[in-house]
């Protein structure tokens, strides 16, 4: 029988990003298999869209997630409180709805899980966010790697994966499982695209959050010099962010008003990219995964990224599209040249990057593998970590 999960989030903002469609998604999906679900919660968004769907939800203060300095200190002044709390909070829904697993969004609970441990709960975290200084400095970084020990992490990367284990959590402590995509969404979105009619220009598209690890700047500065070549080209740019008026700035002081546009957040992101012929996004740094680029191959788009997190196993360089070097506007400039001056080519990548999602990033796939982790005899948590004790001689 489908277990009773308790969702905890308890961030440090809410913001609407992948990481709470994610969870909707999987709440959506296994709840028609059974599984029962109840948030506890802080993150205004997620609330909001539980409550949207009239999913059981509790809005809770456990301050603030520990990832800034001023954070950082909040949390140990108020960690006796915030032990207690949470205590209680799981014992309540241990006893009330018979909740048996935990499912960590935040750091907040991921530094307090050994509370569930000792509850007898079976513990899940998901690492969206690439780990870098807000946990790779964080001092709580130990209490970090000793709840992991108690807990199954899931990477949707192996680039998370990998950077995981630079900081000292165990390879059998986590399981990867990429981001999926709803094909049957996008059937759908493709029956009603038929009839788009396709824009006569050729267009490079961008969908994402407009901040600076992003780095549209580069792509804007290298579109700036494919232009000069190639006129018939423009450059389209879906999303919002604090970096939007320094980029509309950059796009009026190159010069190229005309030729970028920018389109503002997409609810429906298919109908954006069924009008691109090539998709781009060029970051520098944080891109755990890069869901919109998986959804640009879904498209049929071959798609130039830059060698950052997750990026590189989304895309495959010379097969689905080019994987170059963040910062190498140059390079930026050489791959998307390939692709504007090779029909032909950008026809086979975008085939090939359809096949590629459907093999690796479908939803269904998603959703089985997180069944499967969650699923009752799929493990007893202290049994396992007894059995991994003395497994003395592990590889790891």
């Amino acid at each position: 029988m489908p277990a009773s999960i308790l969702i905890l989030k308890f961030p440090y903002s809410s913001l609407l990003g992948g990481g709470e469609l994610h969870t909707v998604g999987l709440v959506e999906n296994l709840k028609k298999k059974g599984f029962n679900f109840y948030l506890v919660s802080s993150c205004s968004v997620l609330l909001s869209l539980f409550k949207k769907e009239n999913w059981p939800s509790e809005k809770i203060w456990l301050g603030k997630e520990p990832v800034t300095p001023f954070s950082v200190l909040l949390f140990f002044i108020f960690s006796p409180y915030f032990i207690f709390r949470l205590f209680f909070i799981l014992l309540w829904y241990k006893i009330k709805y018979r909740t048996k697993i935990l499912y960590c969004l935040s750091l907040t609970e991921k530094l307090l899980a050994f509370l569930a441990f000792f509850l007898g709960y079976r513990i899940f975290w998901i690492e969206h966010q690439y780990p870098e200084a807000w946990l790779a400095l964080n001092p709580f970084l130990f209490l970090y790697r000793l709840n992991s020990r108690f807990a199954k992490i899931i990477a949707v990367s192996y680039a998370v994966q990998n950077r995981l284990i630079e900081l000292g959590i165990k390879p059998r402590h986590i399981k990867v499982i990429y981001n999926g995509i709803d094909l049957d969404q996008l059937k759908a979105q493709n029956a009603k695209l038929k009839t788009t009619t396709k824009n006569l220009k050729l267009v490079i598209g961008a969908a994402c959050r407009l901040s600076k690890e992003k780095a549209v700047d580069d792509l804007i500065r290298a579109f700036a010099k494919i232009i000069k070549k190639y006129q018939n080209v423009e450059l389209w740019i879906a999303g919002t962010g604090p970096e939007r008026k320094n980029l509309e700035n950059l796009v009026m002081n190159l010069g190229l008003n005309n030729k970028v546009k920018f389109f503002g957040w997409q609810e429906d992101i298919y109908n954006f990219l069924n009008k691109l012929d090539i998709f781009a996004l060029t970051p520098y740094r944080r891109e755990s995964f890069g869901l919109a680029v998986a959804q640009a191959q879904a498209r049929g788009l071959a798609a130039v990224v830059t060698n950052i997190g997750g990026l590189g196993e989304v895309v495959e360089n010379e097969k689905t599209g080019f994987v170059v070097k963040a910062k190498d506007i140059n390079a930026i400039v050489a791959a998307i040249t390939k692709l504007i001056k090779n029909s032909i080519l950008r026809e086979k990548m975008g085939k090939a990057g359809q096949e590629r999602v459907k093999k690796l990033f479908s939803q269904e796939k998603m959703i089985e593998e997180f069944e499967k982790e969650f699923k009752p005899t799929n493990l007893n948590v202290k049994a396992q970590i007894t059995n991994q004790t003395q497994s003395s001689k592990s590889k790891y």
